[in-house]
C-alpha cells in the first residue's frame, strides 16, 4: 500500500501523505517511503522546491501508535 502521493509540476515536487483514515500518522512504511521520496528529491535537479503536505483534514498525528507493537526491523538503519 502506498502512504505517499507524489507529483511534479515545473520544478515543484509535492509530497503529501496519503493515509486520511488515520490522520496521516507516521508508521513504518510511511517513514521507509518519505526517505525514499526526499532522497529522490535531492538527487533531482529539475526539483527546487519540495511541499509536504497531508490528505484529509489533519496534516499528521505523529506517530501510528497501532503499529508500535512491533519491534522494529533491524535491517533498517538510524535515520537521523
Amino acid at each position: 500500500m502506498t502512504a505517499l502521493t507524489v507529483t511534479t509540476k515545473n520544478w515543484v515536487r509535492t509530497v503529501t501523505m496519503d493515509r486520511p483514515e488515520s490522520l496521516n500518522s507516521f508508521n513504518a512504511d510511511m517513514i521507509d517511503e518519505l526517505c525514499h521520496s526526499f532522497l529522490d528529491a535531492a538527487s533531482d535537479d529539475s526539483v527546487r522546491v519540495l511541499v509536504l503536505t497531508g490528505a484529509g483534514r489533519a496534516f499528521s498525528a505523529g506517530a501510528d501508535l497501532k503499529s508500535m507493537g512491533t519491534a522494529p526491523d533491524p535491517s533498517k538503519k538510524d535515520l537521523r
